[in-house]
């Protein structure tokens, strides 16, 4: 058998490893480029996240000041308009409280937890919307923070 022969008798088995190796090749190299990617996203947000808290930080450090300021400044006004007669109403804060078999839950409390769980969960993410759902007989608060939802033990 002369090499002619021999090439036209394996041709197909040396094309179709030909083509193997070249699938595993692209489908390799399309993996790591998908992974750069992948990394590449991840890198940019958290470039934003970081950006984001750092023009944030100083916004809210003067709201807190403004605030400290307006809450110093309206006290001699309340004062002022106790001593000259009249009917001030303050801001309240209800607490409110659930009782169920013997037990009681401070609901204010439900809500500190379930924020600190979610924070923990979900590192620099801000909270715009918090529902709580308190089931005493399943010992168990089910809470949505924006639109995630978890559960955590009474």
């Amino acid at each position: 058998m002369n090499k002619i022969e021999i090439f036209e008798k394996n041709k197909g088995k040396w094309l179709a490893r030909l083509d193997k190796l070249w699938y595993d090749e692209t489908t390799e190299i399309s993996a790591i480029k998908e992974r750069m990617i992948e990394k590449m996203a991840a890198n940019k947000m958290k470039e934003a996240v970081d950006a984001a808290l750092e023009k944030t930080e100083p916004v809210v450090r003067k709201a807190r000041n403004v605030a400290k300021s307006a809450a110093k400044k309206a006290e001699p006004v309340l004062e002022a308009a106790k001593s000259a007669g009249k009917q001030v109403t303050a801001v309240f804060v209800p607490e409110i409280f659930v009782q169920h078999a013997n037990r009681q839950f401070d609901c204010a409390e439900l809500v500190e937890r379930c924020k600190e769980d979610f924070k923990a969960k979900h590192p620099n993410t801000l909270i715009r919307s918090c529902k709580l759902y308190i089931k005493p007989e399943d010992n168990r608060v089910y809470y949505v923070i924006n639109d995630i939802e978890d559960k955590l033990g009474l």
